[in-house]
């Protein structure tokens, strides 16, 4: 069942960087995401600072955004041994929650 196994992580940026470290020989899937921010900003969600875009960009507005999580379908998910990596356009914090799973 895809909710076994479930991990969340709360996470506090305010530059780009690794949202889930990888997991060597695991690729990491994205369920959901709960995010608030301190202003206005751009997030894309990659699969390693250099990989494919996973998600967005998307305009995070001031105060907050949620993507619940379900069990099908998924946000997305990084290639093997790949972390999920947050691109923050903006001048402010985030911060939230991230939903996943490691396969």
């Amino acid at each position: 069942m895809a909710s076994q196994g479930r991990k969340r992580l709360a996470f506090n940026l305010s530059a780009s960087g690794d949202l889930i470290a990888a997991v060597t020989g695991r690729r990491l899937v994205v369920y959901g995401i709960t995010a608030i921010a301190s202003a206005v900003l751009t997030v894309t969600l990659k699969t390693s600072s250099s990989g494919a875009t996973l998600w967005g960009p998307a305009d995070i507005p001031a105060g907050g955004f949620d993507h619940p999580s379900t069990d099908y379908p998924y946000l997305d998910q990084t290639v093997v041994s790949q972390s999920v990596y947050m691109t923050i356009s903006g001048t402010g914090n985030i911060g939230g929650v991230v939903e996943y799973v490691e396969e």
